[in-house]
Protein backbone atom coordinates (compact mmCIF):
# COMPACT_ATOMS: atom_id res chain seq x y z
CA UNK A 1 0.00 0.00 0.00
CA UNK A 2 1.37 3.40 -1.02
CA UNK A 3 1.78 5.96 1.73
CA UNK A 4 2.16 9.70 1.45
CA UNK A 5 4.52 11.63 3.66
CA UNK A 6 3.42 15.06 4.80
CA UNK A 7 6.07 17.77 4.87
CA UNK A 8 5.59 19.26 8.32
CA UNK A 9 7.48 22.38 7.23
CA UNK A 10 4.60 23.37 4.97
CA UNK A 11 2.57 26.10 6.62
CA UNK A 12 -1.17 25.53 6.92
CA UNK A 13 -3.61 28.20 8.01
CA UNK A 14 -6.07 28.15 10.89
CA UNK A 15 -9.80 28.76 10.90
CA UNK A 16 -9.29 32.52 10.75
CA UNK A 17 -7.09 32.13 7.68
CA UNK A 18 -9.70 29.89 6.10
CA UNK A 19 -12.31 32.58 6.67
CA UNK A 20 -10.07 35.19 5.08
CA UNK A 21 -9.45 32.95 2.08
CA UNK A 22 -13.17 32.29 1.76
CA UNK A 23 -13.79 36.02 1.65
CA UNK A 24 -11.32 36.28 -1.22
CA UNK A 25 -12.79 33.29 -3.05
CA UNK A 26 -16.31 34.69 -2.88
CA UNK A 27 -15.35 38.20 -3.99
CA UNK A 28 -17.32 37.83 -7.22
CA UNK A 29 -20.51 37.45 -5.17
CA UNK A 30 -20.19 41.13 -4.25
CA UNK A 31 -19.18 42.39 -7.70
CA UNK A 32 -22.01 40.51 -9.39
CA UNK A 33 -24.52 41.75 -6.81
CA UNK A 34 -23.42 45.30 -7.53
CA UNK A 35 -23.69 44.67 -11.27
CA UNK A 36 -27.27 43.39 -10.90
CA UNK A 37 -28.25 46.43 -8.83
CA UNK A 38 -26.66 48.66 -11.49
CA UNK A 39 -28.39 46.80 -14.32
CA UNK A 40 -31.77 47.21 -12.65
CA UNK A 41 -31.19 50.90 -11.88
CA UNK A 42 -32.01 50.56 -8.18
CA UNK A 43 -29.97 53.61 -7.17
CA UNK A 44 -31.72 55.81 -9.73
CA UNK A 45 -35.07 54.63 -8.43
CA UNK A 46 -34.11 55.51 -4.85
CA UNK A 47 -32.77 58.97 -5.77
CA UNK A 48 -35.94 60.67 -4.54
CA UNK A 49 -36.11 58.86 -1.22
CA UNK A 50 -36.63 55.51 0.52
CA UNK A 51 -38.91 52.91 -1.04
CA UNK A 52 -40.17 49.46 -0.19
CA UNK A 53 -38.98 46.50 -2.20
CA UNK A 54 -42.58 46.03 -3.28
CA UNK A 55 -42.60 49.48 -4.87
CA UNK A 56 -39.11 49.01 -6.26
CA UNK A 57 -39.95 45.67 -7.79
CA UNK A 58 -43.02 47.12 -9.48
CA UNK A 59 -41.09 50.12 -10.85
CA UNK A 60 -38.14 48.01 -12.01
CA UNK A 61 -40.15 45.02 -13.23
CA UNK A 62 -38.21 42.77 -10.85
CA UNK A 63 -38.92 39.78 -8.61
CA UNK A 64 -39.75 41.32 -5.24
CA UNK A 65 -38.42 38.67 -2.85
CA UNK A 66 -35.17 38.14 -4.75
CA UNK A 67 -34.69 41.90 -5.04
CA UNK A 68 -35.07 42.14 -1.26
CA UNK A 69 -32.48 39.43 -0.70
CA UNK A 70 -30.03 41.20 -2.99
CA UNK A 71 -30.50 44.62 -1.34
CA UNK A 72 -30.36 43.09 2.16
CA UNK A 73 -26.95 41.61 1.34
CA UNK A 74 -25.62 44.83 -0.20
CA UNK A 75 -26.93 46.86 2.77
CA UNK A 76 -24.78 44.73 5.07
CA UNK A 77 -21.79 45.99 3.07
CA UNK A 78 -22.79 49.64 3.27
CA UNK A 79 -24.32 49.75 -0.22
CA UNK A 80 -27.96 50.83 0.44
CA UNK A 81 -29.48 50.90 3.94
CA UNK A 82 -32.50 49.01 5.22
CA UNK A 83 -34.51 51.50 7.32
CA UNK A 84 -37.25 49.09 8.35
CA UNK A 85 -38.34 45.71 7.09
CA UNK A 86 -38.04 45.70 3.28
CA UNK A 87 -37.63 49.49 3.00
CA UNK A 88 -34.32 50.78 1.59
CA UNK A 89 -32.56 54.09 1.02
CA UNK A 90 -29.36 55.26 -0.65
CA UNK A 91 -26.01 55.45 1.12
CA UNK A 92 -22.98 57.39 -0.23
CA UNK A 93 -21.66 54.17 -1.78
CA UNK A 94 -25.02 53.36 -3.35
CA UNK A 95 -25.26 56.93 -4.63
CA UNK A 96 -22.24 56.27 -6.84
CA UNK A 97 -24.36 53.72 -8.73
CA UNK A 98 -26.76 56.43 -9.90
CA UNK A 99 -26.48 57.15 -13.60
CA UNK A 100 -26.97 60.92 -13.23
CA UNK A 101 -24.16 61.84 -10.82
CA UNK A 102 -20.69 63.12 -11.77
CA UNK A 103 -18.18 60.30 -12.18
CA UNK A 104 -20.85 57.66 -11.70
CA UNK A 105 -19.46 54.19 -11.02
CA UNK A 106 -22.47 52.54 -12.67
CA UNK A 107 -20.69 51.99 -16.01
CA UNK A 108 -17.75 50.46 -14.12
CA UNK A 109 -20.07 48.02 -12.34
CA UNK A 110 -21.69 47.09 -15.65
CA UNK A 111 -18.38 46.72 -17.51
CA UNK A 112 -16.84 44.52 -14.84
CA UNK A 113 -20.00 42.48 -14.50
CA UNK A 114 -20.47 41.76 -18.21
CA UNK A 115 -17.63 41.01 -20.65
CA UNK A 116 -14.90 41.35 -18.05
CA UNK A 117 -16.56 38.81 -15.76
CA UNK A 118 -17.11 36.38 -18.63
CA UNK A 119 -13.49 36.67 -19.76
CA UNK A 120 -12.22 36.01 -16.23
CA UNK A 121 -14.04 32.68 -16.41
CA UNK A 122 -11.42 31.70 -19.01
CA UNK A 123 -8.38 32.79 -16.95
CA UNK A 124 -7.23 29.17 -16.62
CA UNK A 125 -6.60 29.03 -20.38
CA UNK A 126 -4.22 31.99 -20.10
CA UNK A 127 -2.14 30.56 -17.29
CA UNK A 128 -2.20 26.97 -18.52
CA UNK A 129 -1.86 27.45 -22.27
CA UNK A 130 -0.96 31.10 -22.82
CA UNK A 131 -4.26 31.78 -24.60
CA UNK A 132 -6.24 35.02 -24.52
CA UNK A 133 -9.21 34.59 -22.15
CA UNK A 134 -11.20 37.33 -23.87
CA UNK A 135 -10.68 35.74 -27.28
CA UNK A 136 -11.56 32.33 -25.83
CA UNK A 137 -14.82 33.77 -24.53
CA UNK A 138 -15.79 35.98 -27.48
CA UNK A 139 -13.87 34.62 -30.46
CA UNK A 140 -12.03 37.87 -31.25
CA UNK A 141 -9.68 40.42 -29.63
CA UNK A 142 -11.27 43.02 -27.41
CA UNK A 143 -10.76 46.01 -29.72
CA UNK A 144 -12.29 44.14 -32.67
CA UNK A 145 -15.16 43.19 -30.38
CA UNK A 146 -15.69 46.84 -29.45
CA UNK A 147 -15.76 47.79 -33.14
CA UNK A 148 -18.59 45.30 -33.70
CA UNK A 149 -20.37 46.08 -30.42
CA UNK A 150 -20.61 49.87 -30.10
CA UNK A 151 -22.79 49.69 -26.97
CA UNK A 152 -20.06 47.75 -25.14
CA UNK A 153 -17.42 50.14 -26.52
CA UNK A 154 -19.39 53.12 -25.25
CA UNK A 155 -19.82 51.54 -21.83
CA UNK A 156 -16.08 50.81 -21.65
CA UNK A 157 -15.22 54.44 -22.44
CA UNK A 158 -17.73 55.70 -19.88
CA UNK A 159 -16.19 53.38 -17.29
CA UNK A 160 -12.68 54.59 -18.10
CA UNK A 161 -13.85 58.20 -17.81
CA UNK A 162 -15.22 57.49 -14.35
CA UNK A 163 -12.17 55.57 -13.17
CA UNK A 164 -9.62 58.20 -14.16
CA UNK A 165 -11.31 61.17 -12.47
CA UNK A 166 -9.48 60.79 -9.12
CA UNK A 167 -6.20 60.04 -10.89
CA UNK A 168 -6.62 63.18 -13.00
CA UNK A 169 -6.92 65.39 -9.93
CA UNK A 170 -3.70 63.88 -8.56
CA UNK A 171 -1.93 64.37 -11.88
CA UNK A 172 -2.94 68.04 -12.02
CA UNK A 173 -1.70 68.57 -8.46
CA UNK A 174 1.65 66.94 -9.18
CA UNK A 175 2.82 68.41 -12.48
CA UNK A 176 3.23 71.86 -14.03
CA UNK A 177 1.68 71.75 -17.51
CA UNK A 178 2.12 75.49 -17.97
CA UNK A 179 5.49 74.89 -19.65
CA UNK A 180 3.78 73.67 -22.83
CA UNK A 181 1.96 75.50 -25.60
CA UNK A 182 0.27 72.56 -27.36
CA UNK A 183 -0.57 69.28 -25.62
CA UNK A 184 -1.46 66.22 -27.71
CA UNK A 185 -3.34 63.55 -25.75
CA UNK A 186 -2.78 60.25 -27.60
CA UNK A 187 -5.53 57.74 -26.85
CA UNK A 188 -7.17 60.39 -24.71
CA UNK A 189 -10.65 58.89 -24.72
CA UNK A 190 -13.39 61.40 -24.04
CA UNK A 191 -10.88 64.07 -23.04
CA UNK A 192 -11.36 64.14 -19.28
CA UNK A 193 -7.68 64.62 -18.48
CA UNK A 194 -6.92 67.02 -21.33
CA UNK A 195 -9.96 69.19 -20.65
CA UNK A 196 -9.01 69.40 -16.96
CA UNK A 197 -5.49 70.52 -17.87
CA UNK A 198 -6.67 73.08 -20.43
CA UNK A 199 -9.20 74.45 -17.95
CA UNK A 200 -6.46 75.12 -15.39
CA UNK A 201 -3.89 76.46 -17.88
CA UNK A 202 -5.53 79.07 -20.09
CA UNK A 203 -2.35 79.51 -22.18
CA UNK A 204 -2.55 75.95 -23.52
CA UNK A 205 -4.02 74.52 -26.69
CA UNK A 206 -4.84 70.85 -26.99
CA UNK A 207 -5.32 68.04 -29.48
CA UNK A 208 -7.41 65.05 -28.44
CA UNK A 209 -6.53 61.98 -30.50
CA UNK A 210 -8.35 58.65 -30.44
CA UNK A 211 -10.55 56.46 -32.61
CA UNK A 212 -13.44 58.22 -34.33
CA UNK A 213 -16.20 56.54 -32.29
CA UNK A 214 -14.41 57.68 -29.12
CA UNK A 215 -13.57 61.32 -29.85
CA UNK A 216 -17.02 61.84 -31.38
CA UNK A 217 -18.37 61.67 -27.82
CA UNK A 218 -15.83 64.11 -26.38
CA UNK A 219 -17.57 67.37 -27.31
CA UNK A 220 -19.85 67.57 -24.24
CA UNK A 221 -16.88 67.14 -21.87
CA UNK A 222 -14.79 69.76 -23.67
CA UNK A 223 -17.74 72.14 -23.80
CA UNK A 224 -18.57 71.68 -20.11
CA UNK A 225 -14.95 72.51 -19.23
CA UNK A 226 -15.15 75.60 -21.46
CA UNK A 227 -12.12 74.58 -23.53
CA UNK A 228 -13.70 73.56 -26.83
CA UNK A 229 -12.25 76.65 -28.57
CA UNK A 230 -8.71 75.64 -27.54
CA UNK A 231 -8.96 71.93 -28.21
CA UNK A 232 -9.47 70.17 -31.50
CA UNK A 233 -10.23 66.49 -31.90
CA UNK A 234 -8.54 64.21 -34.41
CA UNK A 235 -9.40 60.59 -35.10
CA UNK A 236 -7.11 57.84 -36.25
CA UNK A 237 -5.11 54.76 -35.33
CA UNK A 238 -2.05 55.34 -33.14
CA UNK A 239 -0.45 52.23 -34.63
CA UNK A 240 -0.30 54.14 -37.93
CA UNK A 241 0.31 57.77 -36.96
CA UNK A 242 -0.32 60.48 -34.37
CA UNK A 243 -0.82 64.24 -34.81
CA UNK A 244 2.48 66.08 -35.17
CA UNK A 245 3.66 69.42 -33.82
CA UNK A 246 2.95 69.32 -30.10
CA UNK A 247 5.61 70.30 -27.61
CA UNK A 248 3.97 68.04 -25.05
CA UNK A 249 2.44 64.60 -25.56
CA UNK A 250 0.33 62.64 -23.09
CA UNK A 251 0.01 58.86 -23.10
CA UNK A 252 -2.19 58.20 -20.09
CA UNK A 253 -3.14 54.64 -19.08
CA UNK A 254 -2.71 53.47 -22.67
CA UNK A 255 0.57 51.54 -22.65
CA UNK A 256 -0.60 48.91 -20.15
CA UNK A 257 -3.24 47.77 -22.63
CA UNK A 258 -0.74 46.63 -25.26
CA UNK A 259 2.29 44.43 -25.84
CA UNK A 260 5.86 45.73 -25.71
CA UNK A 261 6.07 45.75 -29.50
CA UNK A 262 2.84 47.72 -29.84
CA UNK A 263 3.87 50.25 -27.18
CA UNK A 264 7.23 50.83 -28.88
CA UNK A 265 5.40 51.48 -32.17
CA UNK A 266 3.13 54.09 -30.52
CA UNK A 267 6.12 55.70 -28.83
CA UNK A 268 8.05 55.92 -32.11
CA UNK A 269 5.17 57.78 -33.78
CA UNK A 270 5.04 60.17 -30.82
CA UNK A 271 8.81 60.64 -31.07
CA UNK A 272 8.40 61.60 -34.74
CA UNK A 273 5.63 64.08 -34.00
CA UNK A 274 7.20 65.69 -30.94
CA UNK A 275 8.75 69.10 -31.56
CA UNK A 276 12.36 69.78 -30.60
CA UNK A 277 12.78 70.21 -26.86
CA UNK A 278 9.35 68.72 -26.18
CA UNK A 279 8.37 66.10 -23.61
CA UNK A 280 6.32 62.93 -23.43
CA UNK A 281 4.35 62.29 -20.25
CA UNK A 282 3.30 58.70 -19.64
CA UNK A 283 0.82 58.13 -16.81
CA UNK A 284 0.79 54.55 -15.53
CA UNK A 285 0.64 52.55 -12.32
CA UNK A 286 4.01 50.96 -11.66
CA UNK A 287 4.51 47.40 -10.48
CA UNK A 288 6.46 47.20 -7.23
CA UNK A 289 8.39 44.21 -5.89
CA UNK A 290 7.58 42.41 -2.66
CA UNK A 291 4.55 40.87 -0.96
CA UNK A 292 3.08 43.94 0.73
CA UNK A 293 -0.70 44.22 0.32
CA UNK A 294 -0.28 47.76 -1.04
CA UNK A 295 1.33 46.25 -4.15
CA UNK A 296 -1.69 44.03 -4.83
CA UNK A 297 -3.77 46.63 -6.67
CA UNK A 298 -1.40 47.02 -9.60
CA UNK A 299 -0.53 43.33 -9.68
CA UNK A 300 -4.21 42.40 -9.91
CA UNK A 301 -4.71 45.04 -12.61
CA UNK A 302 -1.87 43.35 -14.46
CA UNK A 303 -3.68 39.99 -14.27
CA UNK A 304 -6.82 41.73 -15.48
CA UNK A 305 -4.91 42.97 -18.52
CA UNK A 306 -3.76 39.40 -19.12
CA UNK A 307 -7.42 38.36 -19.14
CA UNK A 308 -8.97 41.32 -20.94
CA UNK A 309 -6.39 42.65 -23.41
CA UNK A 310 -4.09 40.27 -25.32
CA UNK A 311 -0.52 41.48 -24.90
CA UNK A 312 -1.51 44.05 -22.29
CA UNK A 313 0.42 44.17 -19.03
CA UNK A 314 1.35 46.52 -16.23
CA UNK A 315 5.08 47.13 -15.88
CA UNK A 316 7.84 48.24 -13.55
CA UNK A 317 9.59 51.59 -13.92
CA UNK A 318 12.59 49.80 -15.40
CA UNK A 319 10.45 48.05 -18.00
CA UNK A 320 8.85 51.33 -19.10
CA UNK A 321 12.26 52.96 -19.26
CA UNK A 322 13.49 50.19 -21.58
CA UNK A 323 10.50 50.70 -23.91
CA UNK A 324 11.11 54.45 -23.99
CA UNK A 325 14.78 53.95 -24.85
CA UNK A 326 13.92 51.61 -27.72
CA UNK A 327 11.72 54.36 -29.16
CA UNK A 328 14.43 57.03 -28.87
CA UNK A 329 13.38 58.62 -25.56
CA UNK A 330 15.28 59.14 -22.32
CA UNK A 331 13.42 58.89 -19.04
CA UNK A 332 14.01 62.24 -17.35
CA UNK A 333 12.21 61.68 -14.05
CA UNK A 334 9.30 59.86 -12.39
CA UNK A 335 6.79 61.90 -10.40
CA UNK A 336 4.58 60.04 -7.90
CA UNK A 337 1.02 61.22 -7.26
CA UNK A 338 -1.38 60.92 -4.36
CA UNK A 339 -3.61 58.42 -6.20
CA UNK A 340 -0.69 56.07 -6.83
CA UNK A 341 -0.40 56.68 -10.56
CA UNK A 342 3.08 57.77 -11.68
CA UNK A 343 4.02 60.41 -14.27
CA UNK A 344 7.00 59.29 -16.34
CA UNK A 345 8.54 62.36 -17.99
CA UNK A 346 10.61 61.50 -21.08
CA UNK A 347 12.57 63.61 -23.56
CA UNK A 348 13.99 62.98 -27.02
Amino acid sequence: MMTTQVDESVQCGNAQDAGQLMQMLSGFWVSQSLCVAAELGVADQLANGPQSTQALAKALNAHEDNLYRLLRALASLGVFRELESRVFELTPLAGLLRSDVPNSMRPVALMLGRENYTAWGKAYQAVRYGESPFESAYGMPIYEYFTKNPESAGLFNEAMTALVSNDNASILASYDFGQFSTLVDVGGGHGMLLSSILKRYSNLNGVLFDQAHVVNDAEPILREAGVESRCRTESGNFFESVPAGGDGYILSRVAHGFSDEQVILILKYIHQGLSKGGKLLMMEFLLEPGNHPETARTKLMDVNMMVFAPGGRDRTQQEYEALLQQAGFSLNRVIPTESGIAILEAVK
